[in-house]
């Protein structure tokens, strides 16, 4: 599992080279962009993340997560 997370944050790290988190320590990559509250939506070909509207890092996030195999929608 610690190489795991290891790997996750590595890969948060490389794919948010042009945001504000391109320097953050992992405690910051995980309070911006991992500790939040979805709302899932689960179908048989994908899984559906719903951010809330208020969220403060939410371009962040999408910049982030489109490089990581993400799309908009």
């Amino acid at each position: 599992m610690t190489a795991a997370a290891y790997v996750l944050m590595q890969e948060l790290r490389l794919a948010a080279h042009h945001t504000d988190c391109a320097r953050a320590q992992v405690s910051t990559l995980r309070e911006q962009l991992i500790k939040l509250g979805v709302r899932v939506e689960v179908s048989v070909r994908r899984v559906v993340l719903h951010l809330p509207a208020s969220f403060p890092f939410q371009s962040t996030w999408h910049r982030i997560a489109i490089p990581l195999g993400a799309r908009a929608g």
